[in-house]
């Protein structure tokens, strides 16, 4: 971005302006988006460390290159620079020095190629979990594909429950619950008429 023109503004829709190519957001694909946080420098914990986007970018690069005999990724790699988030349920949440964003697609013909690839780099993308003696909290995207997957051995719902999700989703059902004293519903009311079988799980069960 510091390369183009500072004199220089285009409008366009949003949804042009947040992907690569105009249109691309009605094409149907498979999709795994993963929210790493920024993680500080060495030098200066007020400024974010972007050594950890390089690595990530890399990792994709080099596993896409490991598959290319069936080449399973056939769309690009994305990858976005965003704030953090103070939503309770925003997978940026509590990033204060932001979040990368990084996301691998393909077309959906290759679904039988897909997830294997997909895992794997979910794996890579997992160990960066620990950088440079700082815990990162990564979570998925939630609107695209994760529950689907694993994350150290467990269903990911689970994982998300259990450890990266688990103060926020204590902390969400018991704001629900007291809305509902407030207004005079319960949440098994609210469950059943808004809930699906991942909701379940995480939230209700």
């Amino acid at each position: 971005m510091d390369a183009l023109p500072a004199d220089c503004t285009k409008e366009t829709w949003l949804p042009n302006a947040l992907h690569f190519r105009r249109g691309i957001h009605n094409v149907r694909v498979r999709d795994v988006e993963l929210e790493i946080p920024l993680p500080s420098s060495k030098t200066n914990s007020n400024s974010p460390d972007f050594g950890i986007v390089r690595k990530a970018w890399w990792q994709a690069i080099l596993l896409t290159y490991e598959n290319i005999a069936t080449c399973p990724m056939r769309m690009p790699l994305e990858v976005r620079i965003m704030g953090g988030s103070d939503v309770l349920m925003a997978p940026q949440y509590g990033n204060k020095l932001g979040t990368c964003a990084m996301e691998i697609l393909t077309p959906r013909f290759m679904e039988a190629e897909w997830h294997d690839f997909a895992q794997a780099m979910i794996d890579k993308w997992m160990t960066l979990r620990q950088w440079n003696g700082q815990d990162l909290n990564i979570r998925p995207h939630f609107a695209k594909e994760w529950d689907a997957f694993r994350v150290d051995g467990q269903p990911w719902p689970e994982y998300l429950k259990k450890k990266s999700c688990s103060k926020e989703i204590a902390e969400f059902t018991s704001i629900i619950k007291k809305i509902g004293n407030e207004q005079g519903w319960t949440v098994e009311e609210l469950r059943k008429m808004f809930s699906n079988r991942l909701l379940d799980t995480l939230f209700f069960e």
